[in-house]
């Protein structure tokens, strides 16, 4: 039997009962993350720039990088240059617990990257409810609604990327509804029974 389409993207399923929104409310700190590997192919440099530029001005910010790679300890000696290595925390691979409370514990997500092919890590905060900021390349364009789950950024782009965290640390209610369209997003496109369906309806059709 012929078949109009022949290929099919399934994106990975996120467990909604461990991925999910919990805000520390007792927290007044903006508390910036990003989790990946520390690799040429993420953008941690425009990210550290630019966290550096948000700082100068005053503002009341932690970032949290989690993740390992070859790059760290040339982030680390770039965290030092900036002045800002009291304000970074390298905390290093994350255990699936660990990594839900580090989400869960966080004001926004950063997601900065040359190139991505179906971000895990953007699902799993977007399923904790946070507003995402993410370079604008493949395969992360494609899941970012602009001003409705996310903003996307230009690569390499320190005051754009710089301007995008403000705008939320700025406006905690256009913050909070950017990370409920993503958390409504993530239960509609990426859980694990939304996988499962999908693969079902593949196999079956």
């Amino acid at each position: 039997v012929y078949k109009k389409h022949k290929a099919f993207v399934i994106p990975n399923g996120i467990d909604l009962t461990k991925f999910h929104p919990h805000k520390n409310t007792a927290n007044t700190q903006v508390i910036i993350g990003m989790q990946s590997r520390l690799t040429d192919n993420k953008d941690h440099i425009t990210l550290l720039h630019a966290f550096a530029i948000l700082k100068a001005r005053g503002y009341d910010l932690k970032l949290i990088i989690a993740g390992d790679g070859n790059c760290k300890s040339d982030l680390m000696e770039l965290s030092q240059k900036l002045k800002i290595e009291s304000d970074v925390e390298f905390s290093g691979m994350l255990e699936e617990n660990d990594l839900v409370k580090f989400l869960q514990n966080l004001t926004i997500y950063v997601h900065a990257s040359f190139g991505e092919t179906m971000s895990t890590a953007i699902m799993q905060a977007m399923a904790c409810g946070l507003p995402i900021i993410a370079s604008n390349v493949p395969g992360i364009d494609n899941m970012i609604i602009e001003n409705k789950t996310g903003s996307l950024v230009p690569v390499k782009n320190i005051q754009s990327m710089a301007d995008g965290i403000l705008k939320y640390i700025n406006n905690k209610d256009f913050r909070d509804a950017i990370g409920m369209n993503g958390f409504v997003y993530a239960k509609e496109n990426f859980s694990n029974k939304k996988m499962l369906e999908s693969y079902k309806k593949l196999i079956f059709q």
